[in-house]
């Protein structure tokens, strides 16, 4: 059962690879694409955390070499909430604290990525864009955090089916 477990989260790994290649090589055409990505990591973490650990790595490891700021960008906010989202789905944390930390790690790794690649929004006199960022973020972790669950039960559902039909 543990080898089956860890062939899903190889499988899941190489799905969220090829959705951050495609960003890569159409350029920042198909950037928003890499929102999916989240989705993998996820459910990675519901399957068992230590194994989301290793496939965050190892994506920006490869992500490392071929797209740095594509790496940066998933390090930063979406690989990061998928773990974050996935790991703490007990009962005792409140759901308004965890969106409120998924809105938290979002607007800092949106702020710090802008900074990373050189962009002027973050300088002190742009107000009007820092909110818009943040505002963004917020919509973004409620979307996550609804989202998510849901589809985790859905893949769920799907390989309890596979599982039995098998037998």
């Amino acid at each position: 059962m543990e080898i089956q477990k860890f062939v899903i989260a190889c499988m899941l790994t190489s799905i969220t690879i090829i959705i951050e290649i495609i960003a890569v090589i159409s350029g920042e055409g198909l950037i928003f694409l890499t929102i999916l990505s989240v989705l993998p990591i996820y459910i990675i973490a519901r399957i068992k955390p230590v194994y989301s650990i290793i496939s965050y790595f190892c994506i920006s490891l490869l992500l490392l070499f071929l797209s740095p700021h594509q790496m940066v960008f998933f390090a930063l906010t979406n690989g990061f909430i998928g773990m974050y989202l996935g790991t703490f789905q007990s009962k005792k944390y409140i759901s308004i604290f965890k969106i409120f930390w998924c809105w938290i790690i979002l607007s800092f790794g949106v702020c710090l990525c802008l900074i990373l690649i050189g962009s002027e929004v973050m300088f002190l006199g742009n107000w009007y864009w820092i909110t818009i960022i943040l505002m963004f973020c917020l919509g973004y972790a409620l979307l996550l955090y609804w989202i998510l669950p849901k589809a985790y039960i859905l893949f769920k559902t799907i390989y309890n089916g596979y599982s039995k039909r098998k037998e």
